[in-house]
């Protein structure tokens, strides 16, 4: 690939990643309280099913993780 292919590429993709962020806040702004609490009550049970050795990871990682995996759901 050229600099200006790898160029455009790079710009493709943050412009989708924007867009995309776009839709994620949308959608979660769209979502009623009681989803937001089901959604919340559903990381949190799922808490005893983290991979063992995750007490050496801060808190707000594994926060991370369970929320990205319940967001691809």
């Amino acid at each position: 690939m050229t600099i200006e292919q790898q160029r455009d590429y790079l710009r493709r993709c943050t412009v989708g990643w924007m867009e995309a962020s776009a839709l994620q806040d949308g959608e979660a702004r769209a979502r009623t309280d009681e989803e937001k609490w089901d959604f919340a009550d559903r990381l949190l049970s799922d808490r005893p099913q983290v991979r063992e050795g995750s007490a050496q990871i801060s808190g707000l990682v594994e926060q991370q993780r369970l929320f990205m995996k319940w967001h691809r759901r």
